[in-house]
């Protein structure tokens, strides 16, 4: 799936954007609805957010009307391309070509795995069977405390784990929403420990993640503190 696959979306006016660009058979659709549970954490005006698998731009173009500023992470080329373009009439967005990874992965290129037509499943842990490309990468904590992030969402098909168990997030840090993946069982494994971390810094789970539904493939959390 290319870039040049890309038609735009039937209907006006999606999160502000006149016209949101995505495309049809490469599952972007399916983020449009998945979005809306990271909303559950009410932005404010004054908040700085972190989008990390920023993908094409769903969760960044709503979060842009409603804090004052988003800097939106994705490595993944083509979903760079229409995240760039689905967000640029915003004056308050940053969009960065890279992954994230935990505080204490101090590449700076790494190997991400890709899912073929599958855009929203890419990751930096490895899948057999899966291709490969080489990616810029940075640990999230620095980026979280450069800009004073205050809001986070991670949707990133696995690294959500060492972001949230390599460091524990700065007092400045008042929410994360996240999806948690279990294409692993190292997955199942870390989510648990990744919702003990976050309770561990005085985050309450306003949207508990479901751990224990073994066919379920991800799940979704709301932490504020």
């Amino acid at each position: 799936m290319t870039v040049k696959e890309t038609r735009l979306v039937s209907y006006r006016a999606f999160e502000g954007v006149a016209h949101f660009a995505y495309r049809p058979d490469a599952y972007d659709k399916a983020i449009f609805g998945e979005s809306k549970a990271y909303r559950r954490l009410a932005l404010r005006k004054t908040d700085k957010v972190l989008d990390v698998g920023a993908h094409i731009g769903i969760y960044t173009a709503w979060a842009a009307q409603n804090c004052m500023g988003v800097v939106a992470y994705e490595p993944e080329p083509t979903n760079l391309v229409l995240l760039r373009k689905n967000t640029k009439q915003f004056k308050n967005v940053v969009v960065v070509g890279a992954a994230l990874t935990g505080a204490q992965d101090k590449r700076r290129e790494l190997e991400f795995y890709v899912q073929g037509a599958n855009t929203v499943g890419h990751s930096i842990h490895h899948f057999r069977g899966r291709g490969t490309m080489l990616v810029h990468a940075q640990p999230a904590i620095e980026v979280i405390k450069a800009h004073k992030i205050t809001v986070v969402k991670l949707d990133c098909e696995g690294a959500e784990y060492p972001i949230v168990l390599d460091s524990a997030f700065p007092k400045h840090v008042r929410g994360v929403v996240m999806e948690m993946h279990f294409g692993k069982q190292t997955f199942r494994d870390w989510s648990k420990e990744a919702h003990a971390a976050m309770l561990a810094q005085g985050f309450t789970a306003v949207h508990p993640p479901n751990l224990e539904n073994r066919g379920l493939w991800h799940t979704n959390a709301v932490y504020e503190r």
